[in-house]
Parts: structure tokens; sequence; C-alpha cells
């Protein structure tokens, strides 16, 4: 049997064991905890944003798209220039025009410059003849550029004429003979749609005149 002076000792540890482990719990760990660095908080991530809108093609007043449709395609340089040949010539094929024009791959001028894809009339064209090269602008171009100039070799006393008509209207000229030197040639045709070029005093199957030409012609926008 346990003795009262050893039930009296356990007691005694057991309440002084229990003291040490309030104290742990309720004094020691609290303290120690509090010491202790805050936790640094993650960083907030920032907001989602939305993606752009999608474009949408330009519309006029009525709600439809642009359209291109009737634009005339440009095969020039990055300008943007058109040049005449490829332009279709609706001249009177019939004696008194689009049979009269050829162009020609190679051309001096009299001072021996050289040119390529110029336009000249046909030897044999008559006299009466009035050869013209007619093309449509549909009021797309401002600008029209060009080089008249004389054949090289000409001995010809004779002289030449370009007219240039828009819209059935007289808006230039230019006279050259072999003394000449090449005529540059520019000009406003803007809101013009019949452009049309016409050449006289050239050197007919029969009869007096020279050769001129006409090189470097081109339609700006």
């Amino acid at each position: 049997m346990v003795s009262k002076k050893s039930f009296v000792i356990w007691v005694a540890i057991a309440v002084v064991a229990g003291l040490i482990v309030w104290g742990i719990t309720d004094i020691v760990v609290p303290h120690f905890c509090a010491s202790l660095p805050s936790p640094v908080p993650p960083p907030t991530p920032p907001p989602l944003t939305s993606p752009p809108p999608e474009a949408t093609p330009s519309s006029d007043n009525s709600g439809a798209p642009d359209s291109h449709e009737n634009d005339i395609e440009v095969v020039g340089d990055s300008a943007g220039y058109l040049s005449l040949s490829e332009l279709r010539n609706i001249a009177d094929g019939q004696g008194n025009g689009s049979r009269l024009f050829f162009s020609t791959t190679t051309v001096r001028d009299n001072y021996g410059n050289e040119y390529s894809g110029a336009y000249w009339v046909s030897s044999t064209a008559f006299s009466s003849a009035r050869p013209s090269y007619k093309v449509l602008l549909d009021e797309k171009f401002s600008r029209f550029q060009a080089v008249y100039f004389i054949k090289d070799g000409e001995s010809s006393n004779a002289s030449a004429q370009l007219l240039i008509r828009l819209d059935d209207v007289e808006i230039y000229s230019v006279t050259l003979d072999k003394t000449s030197r090449p005529h540059e040639i520019d000009i406003d045709v803007s809101g013009g749609n019949v452009f049309e070029l016409e050449i006289k005093g050239f050197r007919p199957m029969s009869g007096s005149g020279i050769s001129s030409l006409i090189s470097n012609a081109v339609f700006h926008p």
C-alpha cells in the first residue's frame, strides 16, 4: 500500500508539472511567437486588361463598308503613277487615230538622249489624217507629265505640233523643229475625264513633215 507521505509527494509533483505546462503554453509560447517577424503578404497581381477591340471597316452614313471595286489599278512606282500605255486608246481607228499611233522600244532624240516606250505617228499615215491618242481618266488623276521631242537624225525644215485636249477643250500645245530641245510637259488634269493627244506636222506617207515622239507619259493621282 502507498503510504500517506508518498501520496502527498506524488500530488505535489503533479501540481508542479501542471504549473510548468501552464507557464509554457500561456506565457512562454505567446511571447516567443510575438517576437517572430510578421510574414510578408504576396504581391497583388496586376489587374487583367481587356484585349483591344477588333478593327471594323469604315462605313459611310448608310452603314455600308467602303468599296474600291471601281478604282483604277495603279501599276507604277511607289508614287502611284499610271503610264499612258496602260490606258486603252479609244480614238477613232479608221484613218484618224489609234491605228496611226505606235510605240517604240528604244529611240533617241535629236540631242542624243535615249528613251524607251515612246509614241510616234506612223509614216504610213496620209497628210490629211488626224492621229490622236484618247483615253478615259474618270476624274481620278490630277497631273499629266511627259517629254515631247524630235527624232534623232531629222533634217527636215518642217515643224511638229502636239495638242492636248481635256473634255474637248484644248489645254496645252507646243511646236518643235529639228533644233528644238526635248520639251517637258507637266499640266493639271484634275477633274477631267476624256484626255486626248494629237500630233500635227508629222511625216506622212507622201509630203513633207518631221518625226516627233512623246515619251515618259504618265498620270499622277
